[in-house]
């Protein structure tokens, strides 16, 4: 189903967003990273972005620039009660760690790909989340699958969105919804 301004799911979607604002704190904030506060603030109701983590010089100015918390170690950022959800672009190499510690304190993260550095601790990254019943997301780029392709060919013109994959989950009365808008 694709999302078209007016439609009844796209109007429910949207207030889904809106009256559930989610925090986010983004973990690496490079050249990738950056790509994900710029679309937190400008083109995704319902999402605002709270906090960085960066250790690099660049990070004060990014805060500063977006108005959010720096933390210079991820853990803390993780650890901040006031965000409800973690963004991690980060060398795989970190994701168990930061799988382990989203568990700790409830927070379902968006990892960019790939999950892990092998098979072995990818699975036990999902292992971990099925155990918790939190959601898990793995960005993928989908720019040249046949079906996205297929799609943009389809649709190209005929004033229908592009594809929102808003993989977040909205927290109502504690429980966490997964939010898929096609």
């Amino acid at each position: 189903m694709a999302v078209v301004p007016g439609s009844d799911f796209y109007e429910f979607a949207n207030s889904l967003l809106m009256e559930n604002t989610i925090k986010i704190g983004i973990i690496g904030t490079g050249t990738h990273g950056s790509r994900y506060a710029r679309h937190i603030m400008n083109d995704v109701p319902g999402l605002e972005l709270v906090a960085i983590s960066r250790r690099s010089d660049a990070g004060s100015r990014q805060a500063k620039e977006w108005g959010v918390t720096l933390y210079r170690d991820w853990r803390d950022l993780i650890d901040d009660s006031g965000i409800d959800a973690a963004i991690a672009v980060t060398t795989p190499d970190l994701n168990v760690e930061i799988a382990e510690a989203c568990i700790k304190t409830n927070k379902p993260p968006l990892a960019e790909k790939p999950l892990a550095v092998d098979s072995v601790k990818a699975q036990r990254i999902v292992d971990l989340f099925k155990r918790a019943g939190l959601p898990l997301t793995v960005a993928q780029t989908l720019r040249y699958n046949s079906t996205i392709l297929a799609f943009k060919k389809e649709f190209a013109g005929k004033g229908i969105l592009p594809i929102l994959n808003v993989f977040w989950a909205l927290l109502h009365k504690r429980k966490w919804i997964t939010a898929n808008l096609f």
